[in-house]
C-alpha cells in the first residue's frame, strides 16, 4: 500500500460517534516515518543536551537527530554544527560527549577551533584546496536549533 493510500485510511473530520485513532501502519511505515521527518524536526525547538554537559569551555555533545549528525560545543556561546568534516565528509567528533580544545576530524586531522572556523590542514595548502570556503567555516547546523541555546517559542 503506498503512503497516499495509507493516509486516506483516516478521517480526522469523522464526527465523535465515528471517531477512530490512526491505522497501525502510521507507526510502523518507514515511508511514514520518511515523509514526517522534515515537518516534524525542521520546524521545531528539540532537545539536543542537556545544560550541564556545555558548562565549560570546550565542552561538546556529538549525537544525531533525524539522521543528521551534529555537535554542540561550548566556546564563548553554545553552538551546533553538522558533524562533518568538510574536507573528507568524515564525522569530526565521536559520538558521545567531552571535552576537547579544537574539533578535529579523524580522516586527515583538519580541525576547527570551538567557533567553527577552520584552525589547521595538516599536509594541505589552504590557498589551493578546492573545498575552502570563503567565510573558513565549519558547516553550520541550522535546521536543528537545539532548545539548550535559548528558551523555546511558546
Amino acid at each position: 500500500m503506498d503512503i497516499k493510500q495509507l493516509i486516506s485510511q483516516y478521517n480526522p473530520d469523522n464526527p465523535l460517534e465515528l471517531a477512530s485513532t490512526p491505522p497501525s501502519a502510521w507507526y510502523t511505515n518507514q515511508d511514514i516515518a520518511k515523509h514526517e521527518l522534515n515537518p516534524v524536526f525542521s520546524n521545531n525547538w528539540l532537545i539536543a543536551a542537556r545544560c550541564e554537559q556545555l558548562q565549560n569551555t570546550g565542552d561538546y555533545v556529538a549525537t544525531e537527530i533525524a539522521g543528521q549528525p551534529i555537535v554542540l560545543v561550548k566556546g564563548e556561546s553554545i553552538k551546533a554544527f553538522y558533524n562533518v568534516c568538510r574536507h573528507h565528509a568524515a564525522q569530526v567528533m565521536a559520538t558521545g560527549s567531552g571535552c576537547t580544545r579544537a574539533l578535529t576530524c579523524p580522516y586527515h586531522a583538519w580541525s576547527y577551533k570551538l567557533d567553527g572556523s577552520l584552525a589547521a590542514t595538516p599536509k594541505f595548502c589552504l590557498q589551493s584546496c578546492p573545498t575552502k570556503k570563503r567565510d573558513n567555516e565549519f558547516s553550520w547546523c541550522a535546521r536543528v536549533p537545539p532548545a539548550i541555546i535559548g528558551n523555546p517559542p511558546i
